[in-house]
């Protein structure tokens, strides 16, 4: 079930209508205590400073629902977490018609509710789950939320985590200089790198030569990928020329790793193709991207189908090595984006 085809109701929210909802869901539940129950004098209150609660349906069921709730100072200082609340969501209750649960529905609205927080300028989002549901935890920390603390409240006990919504990504050109080479040469000598890239360890030497003869030919742009002006990564952008595909005419390709390992399975690899994407569309004037990854990186087809990356072709074809390996043909356009 897809979140987006169903009707949103997101303002002049029926307070009676929700809390029937509510109950409903809760009644289902082997462990009702799991989730909120704000009277509806608390609900009111609260949506006057600010909050924010979604129902959505189909036809005139309700499906699912979740909430925003903007952090207090006092909440983050029972939450033990030291930022200004003013940066700050917290997610509130979340649930599901007991009908269409394991639809993802929940997942769906993290992401969801994820890209609001961030179209109001928070760069943290909080939200606190019973150690024992298992089932949101692993939608939290897929949604790359992370456990801070277990805590003891009025409400019972309850994990409590936080998740960084917003990281500053920026590009610079690599340059010609040992400096530059032996930040690459730290990089590529980690197997989750060198395994798509060379499928072996380059040294140092090898690494300089490869890189200083790609700046002098000049044929890609190779640019350090920058988190919060730490340096991370790297992706090269070049021409795409093997195969004509009919109705595009400017077509560019890139290759891309993140070589801080910190930094994998937050969502900033998402976050920088995205950037990279929005690159490439206005500097180079595309009209399509192509992504060739290994068929057997299934972690990295992923990402690329979650940012709108769609499968076109299979080949067989040669890794570095001269080793048989399938390769996977993708493309992005606007103009898929709009079919």
């Amino acid at each position: 079930m897809n979140l987006k085809e169903l009707k949103n109701v997101n303002e002049n929210i029926d307070l009676d209508s929700y809390i029937k909802f509510r109950e409903i869901v809760k009644q289902n539940m082997e462990h009702p205590e799991w989730l909120g129950d704000f009277s509806r004098g608390e609900l009111e209150e609260m949506l006057k400073n600010n909050s924010k609660i979604w129902i959505y349906y189909l036809d005139n069921e309700p499906i699912c629902s979740m909430m925003l709730i903007p952090s207090r100072k006092k909440d983050l200082e029972k939450f033990e977490i030291d930022l200004d609340s003013s940066i700050v969501v917290d997610y509130g209750p979340m649930f599901v018609n007991p009908k269409y649960v394991g639809n993802k529905l929940q997942y769906q609205m993290l992401k969801e509710i994820d890209n609001y927080s961030l179209s109001l300028g928070y760069k943290y989002a909080v939200g606190t789950i019973h150690p024992d549901n298992i089932y949101s935890i692993n939608n939290l920390l897929k949604d790359n939320f992370q456990l801070t603390k277990t805590k003891e409240f009025k409400r019972g006990i309850r994990n409590i985590y936080i998740k960084k919504l917003f990281y500053d990504i920026k590009f610079r050109k690599l340059e010609d200089n040992i400096e530059e080479y032996e930040i690459l040469y730290k990089w590529c000598s980690n197997k989750n790198v060198y395994e798509w890239f060379e499928q072996r360890q380059l040294s140092l030497e090898e690494i300089t030569k490869k890189y200083k003869k790609k700046l002098e030919e000049n044929n890609q742009d190779i640019f350090i990928i920058k988190c919060d002006e730490k340096d991370i990564g790297l992706v090269q952008i070049y021409k795409y020329d093997d195969t004509k595909i009919d109705d595009y005419k400017n077509i560019y390709e890139y290759d891309i790793f993140i070589g801080e390992e910190e930094y994998l399975s937050k969502g900033i690899g998402s976050l920088i193709i995205k950037k990279i994407n929005e690159k490439i569309y206005k500097d180079y004037k595309s009209d399509a991207i192509i992504l060739r990854p290994f068929k057997r990186n299934i972690r990295a087809i992923k990402c690329y189908q979650n940012n709108n990356f769609k499968i076109i072709n299979e080949y067989l074809g040669k890794d570095t090595l001269d080793n048989d390996e399938e390769i996977v043909v993708m493309i992005n356009s606007p103009k898929i984006d709009k079919e």
